[in-house]
């Protein structure tokens, strides 16, 4: 089993950084092929951001008091 994400060092009170291990083997794949990562932010039902990279930064836009964007 892989990690799970981690916040990266860049996360700050208006940045979130997300880490993770790509899933490299077959095994971890379950035979298919990866195209994409979706990222989540809390229990969200979209992904806020979909990537090829085995991480993301989020920066929070200064407007935004929705709470699900707090990290």
């Amino acid at each position: 089993m892989t990690p799970k994400p981690t916040r990266g060092q860049s996360t700050n009170s208006s940045q979130l950084h997300v880490e993770w291990t790509k899933l490299e083997t077959d095994e971890l794949k379950g035979g298919s092929e990866i195209i994409y990562y979706s990222v989540y932010i809390n229990e969200e039902a979209d992904a806020v951001q979909s990537t090829a990279e085995n991480f993301w930064i989020y920066v929070k836009d200064a407007a935004n008091t929705d709470s699900s964007a707090t990290f």
